[in-house]
C-alpha cells in the first residue's frame, strides 16, 4: 500500500517540479520525511517492527493528499 501511494505521490511532485514549484516539493519532503521518522519513534514500541510499514504508508497517504491540494490550488491539475 505505502509503496503503491510513494508511486503515486512521485507523479504528482514531478508535475510540481516541472511547473518550476521546486519550494512546495522540498517543504513536502521535508515535512513527510520528518513524520515518518517521529511515527517510528513513537509507534515502534507499541507496534514493533510492524511500526515502519504502518508509518511509510501513512506518510505517503498525506503527502499524496498534500501533493493534490498544492497543484489544486496551482490550478495545475
Amino acid at each position: 500500500v505505502g509503496d503503491t501511494l510513494k508511486i503515486a505521490s512521485w507523479i504528482l511532485a514531478y508535475v510540481l517540479i516541472a511547473k518550476a514549484y521546486w519550494k512546495v516539493y522540498v517543504f513536502a519532503e521535508v515535512i513527510i520525511s520528518s513524520l515518518f521518522y517521529f511515527l517510528v519513534y513513537f509507534f515502534v514500541d507499541v507496534l514493533g517492527v510492524e511500526a515502519t510499514a504502518i508509518a511509510h504508508a501513512v506518510c505517503y497517504l498525506l503527502y499524496f493528499i498534500f501533493l493534490g491540494v498544492a497543484l489544486r490550488l496551482k490550478n495545475t491539475i
